[in-house]
């Protein structure tokens, strides 16, 4: 019984750890009834520079922002909604 409580904390830790990179992710874009095009993303960073986020259709991200007299001071992908107030969910999806 010990053993189930100590791998649930575990689980609550693990899920508020921010994500620097995305794992290998399969990405179809629809282009219309007859055409789309596939491809594979390796492991890749969110962020491809200070700021810059890089999302690809098919992704659901949360990005939790600080703001520091009025400009984003930071921004890191979190899997879960831990701070509503300071976090924006993303979903970039295609489709027709």
């Amino acid at each position: 019984m010990k053993m189930k409580y100590t791998l649930m904390l575990l689980l609550i830790v693990v899920s508020s750890i921010a994500q620097e990179k995305r794992n290998e992710l399969k990405v179809e874009l629809i282009v219309d009834k007859e055409n789309n095009y596939s491809t594979t993303v390796a492991e890749s960073p969110y962020f491809v520079k200070e700021k810059v986020l890089q999302i690809y259709p098919g992704e659901d991200l949360n990005i939790e922002v600080e703001i520091n007299e009025g400009n984003i001071s930071t921004m890191k992908v979190v899997d879960a909604v831990k701070f509503p107030e300071r976090t924006i969910s993303v979903r970039f999806f295609s489709g027709i």
